[in-house]
This record gives C-alpha cells, sequence and structure tokens, in this order.
C-alpha cells in the first residue's frame, strides 16, 4: 500500500497551478457579477429618474392645471362676473377679479396670464396685463379659436404673442348661451424649477421648431430667434444646461459626458397642443458619475483584493505542500493503523484483480489469513457465486468494474463467501484508485449486512400494513365526506355541500366575469299529497322528482335539495336562459306521471347572481320569485327583478 500512497504525490505537483486558476476564475466572476449588479442598478436609477420626470411634468402638472379649472369655474361663479363679461367691460372685470388673480400667483408664482376673451374673438381684458384689450387675439391662437367655436374647456400647451404657456381656457355661458371665455397661463419654467428643486436635475425646453415658426411672425417678444428657427429653448435664467455640439437629442435616453461628468439624457416627455400636436420636447440631465465613479473604485478594489488572495493563496499552498512532504511517512503509518482499526472490511486489488492490501476485520470476518489471500484472485475466493447460487463470472464483478469503467459501484444484499464455506450477506462500495490520472487499481470497503436487512425487513412490513390502515382510514373519510355532504332522502347534494359550492362558483363568476344564476323551486301543494297519500308517498315524490330532474341537466349544473319539498340549481348561464331551462323541468315535471299520486307541479323562482349584490341577497330574490309564481296560481316561472346586482 505504501508504494500506491508514495506514487499519488505526483499529483500534488499541479496542486498550485489548479488552485491559481480558481482564485482567478472566482475572481472573474465576481468581476462579472459586480458589472452585472452595477448596470441593473444604473437601470434602476435611470427607472426611477424617468418616473420622476413623468410625475412632476405629467401627473402634477395635470393636477396643477384642474386646480386652475376649478378656480375658473369659481372666478366665473363670481357675482357680476358674467355680466361684466356679456356687458364687455374690462374696467369691471379688471376690479372683480385682480385680487383673485394676486392670491393665485401668491399660492403659484409661475402664473402669469389671466385674460378674459369676449365671444367674438378679441381680448376682454388681461388681468395680468392691465390696460390692454381688445385686440382680435383669437385670429393667432387656435386654441382660443376652438373654444369660440366649439364652447368646450380647452387645455395643452400653446405658443402665443407673448410666450410659450401651459393654457387652460374654460368657456362661459348666461342661461345657456355662449358670452366668452376666462384662460389662465402658466410659464412653463415651473416644470424645469420642480424638477431642479425635487430631484436635483437640470433640464429645458426644446420648442419645436415649426410651432415656432409658424407664430414667429405675431411674436411681441421674438424670444431670442438667434437660433435661426431651428429650435429654440426655454430653460432657468441660472441653468448651466447646453447641449453639446452635434448631439441628437432626438435619441431615446442617451449617453453623454461634458466636463469630465457622465449624464443620461433623458427626452421622453413631450407637451402637445389642444389638437394634441407636439408643441415641446422636455430635456433633462440625470449626473449618473457618481455611480460609475463608485463602479470604478470597487472594480479597482475588487482586482487588487484579487491579485493579493492569489499570491496568498499561492504562499500558502507552497508552505503547504512543504510541509504535507514531511508528513507523508508518517501519514502512510497512521492510515495504515486507521484502516487496520476499522470495523469494516478493505481490501485493495491491482489492474490484474490480485489482491494486494487487505485489514484485519476483512480476513477476521472471512476466516482467512493474510498470506492465505495476498496476490491471488480474490473474486475466485469470496465472489464466486450470487445468493441465488448462479455463477458470477470475474468480468461482472462490481469490484473488477471498478478497475475497467474507471467508475464506483455501490451494491448492497450481496454475499461474499467465508473460507469454512459459509456465506455472509454483506454490502459494500468498489471505487478505482486513480494515481497521476492513471488507473492503479480498485479498493472495496464491506461489512457484514446482516442485521440492516433484517431491520429494513421488519420496517418494510409495517409500512406495508401502515400503507393498508392508511387507505382503508381514506376509505372511511370519503364515506363520511359523501354521507354529510348527500341528503339521506334524495341522494342528491344537500343544503351544506350547495352553500359550499355556491361560494366557490360565485367567486369564480366574479373573478372572470361569467354568467352564473340561480333556480329555486317546490312542489305545489306537496302538505296535500302528505296528508292524501302518507309521509311515505311523499318522500317518493321527493326522490323521484329528484331523479328525474337530475337526470335532464348537464354536469355544469348543481342540483340539491334546499329543505323541505324546496330544491335548488345553480347553471353557469345568464339569467334569459336559466328561465327557459326551468321552464323545460316545469313540463317535464308537469307531463311526468308520478305513482300513486298521478300528476303534480312545481313553481319555480329565477335569478342571475353576476352582479355586485351578495349572496344572500340572490337568494332572498330567488325566492321572493319563486313565492310570486305561487301567487299567480303556481306552475309557473318567475324571475327576480332588473335591480338584483344593479
Amino acid at each position: 500500500m505504501a508504494r500506491y500512497l508514495t506514487r499519488l504525490l505526483g499529483t500534488r505537483n499541479r496542486t498550485l497551478l489548479v488552485n491559481a486558476g480558481v482564485v482567478a476564475l472566482l475572481s472573474l466572476v465576481f468581476v462579472l457579477a459586480l458589472t452585472h449588479i452595477h448596470h441593473t442598478r444604473v437601470n434602476q436609477t435611470v427607472e426611477a429618474f424617468d418616473q420622476s420626470i413623468h410625475r412632476i411634468a405629467v401627473a402634477d402638472i395635470d393636477r396643477l392645471l384642474a386646480f386652475f379649472e376649478n378656480r375658473a369655474y369659481d372666478n366665473l361663479a363670481s357675482p357680476g362676473v358674467l355680466q361684466a363679461m356679456r356687458a364687455k367691460d374690462p374696467e369691471s372685470l379688471l376690479a372683480l377679479t385682480r385680487e383673485r388673480f394676486e392670491v393665485l400667483k401668491r399660492e403659484t408664482p409661475e402664473l402669469e396670464v389671466m385674460q378674459y376673451h369676449a365671444a367674438d374673438g378679441t381680448s376682454l381684458g388681461r388681468i395680468h396685463y392691465p390696460g390692454s384689450w381688445g385686440d382680435p387675439i383669437s385670429a393667432s391662437r387656435p386654441m382660443l379659436a376652438r373654444v369660440h367655436e366649439e364652447h368646450v374647456t380647452v387645455k395643452g400647451m400653446e405658443l402665443g404673442r407673448f410666450g410659450l404657456f401651459l393654457r387652460l381656457v374654460v368657456p362661459a355661458f348666461i342661461d345657456g348661451k355662449y358670452v366668452g371665455a376666462l384662460e389662465f397661463g402658466l410659464n412653463p419654467k415651473l416644470i424645469l424649477r420642480r424638477i431642479r428643486e425635487e430631484i436635483g436635475a437640470e433640464s429645458l425646453l426644446i420648442i419645436n421648431p415649426a410651432a415656432a415658426q409658424k407664430l414667429a411672425a405675431d411674436l411681441a417678444d421674438p424670444l431670442a430667434l438667434a437660433c435661426h428657427g431651428a429650435q429654440l429653448q426655454l430653460c432657468l435664467e441660472d441653468s448651466r444646461f447646453v447641449i453639446p455640439e452635434g448631439c441628437d437629442s432626438s435619441e431615446e435616453n442617451m449617453s453623454l459626458r461634458v466636463d469630465e461628468h457622465d449624464y443620461i439624457l433623458h427626452n421622453h416627455v413631450g407637451f402637445n397642443d389642444h389638437e394634441g400636436q407636439r408643441v415641446a420636447r422636455l430635456l433633462v440631465l440625470q449626473d449618473v458619475s457618481p455611480l460609475i465613479d463608485r463602479f470604478q473604485a470597487v472594480m479597482a478594489l475588487t482586482l487588487t483584493s484579487a491579485l493579493a488572495a492569489l499570491i496568498a493563496v499561492l504562499l500558502f499552498l507552497r508552505h503547504t505542500l512543504i510541509l504535507m512532504e514531511h508528513e507523508l511517512a508518517a501519514g502512510q503509518a497512521r492510515l495504515r493503523a486507521i484502516v487496520s482499526s476499522m470495523d469494516e472490511g478493505v481490501y485493495m486489488l491491482d489492474t490484474k484483480g490480485l489482491l494486494v492490501f487487505i485489514n484485519p476485520a476483512a480476513l477476521r470476518m472471512l476466516g482467512y489469513e493474510e498470506d492465505e489471500l495476498l496476490g491471488r484472485n480474490l473474486h475466485d475466493i469470496i465472489h464466486h457465486t450470487n445468493r441465488h447460487g448462479e455463477h458470477v463470472p470475474s468480468e461482472r464483478c462490481p469490484i473488477n468494474l471498478a478497475i475497467h469503467r474507471m467508475e464506483g459501484f455501490q451494491m448492497e444484499n450481496d454475499i461474499f463467501w467465508r473460507k469454512d464455506g459459509q456465506a455472509i450477506r454483506v454490502a459494500y462500495t468498489a471505487s478505482p484508485v486513480l494515481i497521476d490520472d492513471h488507473i492503479a487499481g480498485s479498493v472495496a470497503v464491506f461489512r457484514d449486512d446482516r442485521e440492516r436487512l433484517e431491520r429494513e425487513e421488519a420496517l418494510s412490513e409495517a409500512r406495508r400494513q401502515s400503507e393498508e390502515l392508511n387507505r382503508q382510514l381514506q376509505v372511511k373519510v370519503q364515506e363520511i365526506t359523501r354521507v354529510s355532504e348527500t341528503d339521506a332522502l334524495t341522494m342528491i347534494a344537500n343544503r351544506a355541500k350547495f352553500n359550499s359550492v355556491l361560494q366557490h362558483e360565485y367567486s369564480r363568476a366574479q373573478r372572470y366575469g361569467t354568467p352564473l344564476s340561480l333556480i329555486l323551486f317546490d312542489i305545489d301543494h306537496f302538505k296535500r299529497i302528505n296528508d292524501t297519500h302518507g309521509h311515505l308517498c311523499g318522500d317518493k315524490v321527493l326522490r323521484e322528482v329528484a331523479r328525474l330532474v337530475g337526470e335532464n341537466l348537464r354536469s355544469s349544473d348543481h342540483f340539491a335539495r334546499w329543505g323541505g319539498e324546496e330544491f335548488v340549481i345553480l347553471t353557469p348561464e345568464n339569467q334569459t336562459n336559466a328561465k327557459a331551462l326551468a321552464e323545460k323541468i316545469r313540463a317535464l315535471i308537469a307531463h311526468h306521471p308520478f305513482e300513486p299520486v298521478g300528476a303534480l307541479t312545481c313553481s319555480f323562482g329565477v335569478t342571475r347572481c353576476d352582479g355586485d349584490a351578495t349572496l344572500d341577497d340572490y337568494l332572498m330574490q330567488a325566492d321572493k320569485a319563486l313565492y310570486r309564481a305561487k301567487e299567480s296560481g303556481r306552475n309557473r316561472v318567475e324571475t327576480a327583478g332588473a335591480e338584483v346586482g344593479a
């Protein structure tokens, strides 16, 4: 055995290289993971930034315009305002609403326009700019022209003679007659300011060139058309946001590098006029330099740490291998002592199947001395015949197969033959011995398996008995369940079972929006049957009704005895189809001979269950419909009113 252990030392020469490769691979995986985390974090940050932009520029602005729409209605409802508009009296309008304008401007400093418009398209008074009125403003303002023509509230972004504003125009009426409109205009810089205040980003508005050129000739302030009409930019006075030359700002979420900083340019939010045409586009710069700098710092630290770890691992392994050289001889002795002291039998074969090592426990279990077996073919001595008395060829022996196939085997409930001819039941594992990737033989570890097999056989019998007991219990449980859910007289579902089905089907109908209807019916004059023919005859009639109805229902319908002579049907149909089903059953019963009673009839109440009412409401409506059928002469079908589930 010492000869084989000495040969194993040849594999240690590759240990340093293998471990260095493992450390390098782990470092690469860690770097890739960090890169993935970085990209994920950047994407999440960009997405959250996008959502914040949308909230500020769209949702918050919509709420702000809705607020001013309410203020417009309040203002028009103030005493004297509509009359002054009809009289085209700008002085009265100024006196009535100037204070309101000042209050609104204190609340929202970006409010710059509050203007009344006459029905003929002229300005009726600029509250924000007193003294200017009477000009034909609607001729250059499509939004106003639409309000004057259609008399509807219009909102959107529009260029006017005094610049770009978020505008809201509300029509005004006296006794249904259009008398003009009230306009509020918000400086769109409020969007840029709120973006800076809430998310700390710089932004600007790019005005659509076509919209700018269309109104350029009529602008009171040309808005610095130094760009020769290519595009107009609106930004905060102290903004440092400048689009680099050659940058295509139409590319969505593009990356920029300006002044040693990395940015993401967000440009997906646009502003339309009242007709849905694009007037301006919002550009927002997101500084992602801190994320990138942090990633680069972590990456540098990771690579440095990986290199230091690699050096440390190599030094540690070199030191360890040196110690292994010194301890190998002592290790061989300890290994032999351990194997010799084991209770399991251990032996080793060479590539020809000849025994090269066997421990004392194996010799004791087999009844041999060591010199009787060393150098001999052990299979022919202890493993030549299986427990069925059949010959086992050497090439089929798992211990030899471990050599030829270079793979391990595990066997249970096999036998080895002792020297005295007695068979012992064993369990064993066989593993190939590899030295420098070359097969050197196989090693087998076995134990006397009689006690384990006896325990397993006893456990198997106990498990079989337990499974049989469980099967019997399941049958009993199923029988008890069936009895508890079945009406003992008619052998159809009882009320408890139906309530469970009703709750389940109602929840499913609510979830998927499918129709569901309830049919409640009972036998007309059933007490007369009991009084005339006796209760046994009455029971027979109930069973016959249950059989007749059950044979004419589909598998998707649920049928149960509700109580006494009352029955209930739940069907996945709308109320019209459910009524048709009830009519069919009513006719079947009315034309069926019931011995010895003869003919009998039933009354039906039908309701749908696909509204917003409760199950108790539906049951009550079906019951009311049933009693209407009774009161209307019996042997008929009545449906619940249209108010059910409304």
